[in-house]
């Protein structure tokens, strides 16, 4: 993937000392690499993911973004921030999310979803997301500590009321019928016959 390196001209009106007239593009570059920030650990992976020199990726996220970032990369960011928040819920960490779209997937032919949206824009997001199921790392689970059985029946309790619980607990106490296919099929049989 190449880099980038944006320059831009200097603008004759500043709003302040040492920053650049603000624009509508401008605050939406800074808000979208801002929330883009969380998913990559450093600025280096940022400016990766972007296709943009590690600079551009800081005065992006410090909010010393050119009056007019250029319009493709200022899509290409809001395309992989939509592509991030909905892998977020398939993965771990905010972070797993964004070495998830920097490396490599056999399920991409080799290339990585920040390619992907890099050639293929708007329906490589389209395609990302609608495979994201089969394309991001499965989500590691872990052990899962399950209630005690006195904490079940508080919690139910607290639920239901505790005269619904009693009877709850003696129907659960019943011992279950078992029943063949056979006679399930029969008892189906005559129940269906007799309405």
């Amino acid at each position: 993937m190449s880099t980038s390196t944006l320059h831009f001209p200097k603008t004759a009106s500043k709003k302040s000392k040492g920053t650049r007239g603000g624009t509508v593009r401008s605050g939406q570059a800074q808000r979208t690499a801002s929330q883009l920030r969380v998913f990559y650990r450093s600025l280096s992976q940022l400016a990766s993911a972007l296709g943009v020199t590690r600079d551009t990726a800081r005065n992006w996220s410090a909010g010393t973004a050119p009056a007019r970032p250029r319009v493709e990369l200022l899509q290409r960011a809001e395309l992989l921030l939509s592509l991030c928040v909905a892998a977020r819920r398939y993965m771990a960490s905010d972070h797993q999310v964004g070495e998830w779209t920097l490396a490599p997937s056999p399920a991409l032919r080799g290339h990585s979803p920040t390619q992907v949206l890099a050639r293929h824009e708007q329906d490589g997001l389209q395609v990302l997301l609608a495979e994201l199921a089969t394309v991001a790392p499965p989500r590691p689970t872990g052990p899962i500590e399950m209630p005690s059985l006195e904490q079940l029946r508080e919690a139910l309790a607290g639920g239901v009321g505790a005269a619904a619980l009693k009877r709850i607990e003696k129907i659960a106490a019943v011992e279950p019928i078992e029943l063949s296919d056979a006679q399930l099929d029969a008892q189906l049989r005559e129940a269906t016959q007799s309405r």
